[in-house]
């Protein structure tokens, strides 16, 4: 359902059903297994969407750490969190902090400014 909502724009729903669903995982599975990971990645998503940076920043971090530790920094879903940093550190102005991302996983610097 968060999905559904944050596709449509309706990101205080999808939040709402982010904050459940983590909830539930974090008690269940734990806060560092692979699900609750990917929640936590959907709810930041979220975040940016609604201009609340820094929250998003503090979980993607915390996704990124926890990603990196449990399915190691090559895998699919510890990159996808890598991208989303890099995209939300320059929309913050943070150009230090993306270019070492982006310098870490050997990804293409974009355009120069």
């Amino acid at each position: 359902m968060a999905g559904v909502f944050y596709n449509q724009g309706q990101y205080d729903k999808a939040l709402e059903w982010c904050r459940r669903v983590l909830a539930r995982e974090e008690k269940a599975l734990g806060v560092d297994h692979p699900h609750t990971l990917t929640t936590a990645h959907s709810m930041a998503m979220v975040f940016d969407s609604q201009g609340q940076h820094k929250k998003a920043l503090e979980l993607f971090r915390r996704v990124l750490a926890g990603r990196e530790e449990a399915l190691g920094v090559d895998h699919p879903s510890t990159q996808n969190t890598i991208r989303c940093l890099i995209q939300l550190y320059e929309e913050i102005g943070q150009m230090e902090q993306a270019h070492s991302l982006r310098a870490c996983l050997h990804m293409p610097q974009g355009p120069s400014s």
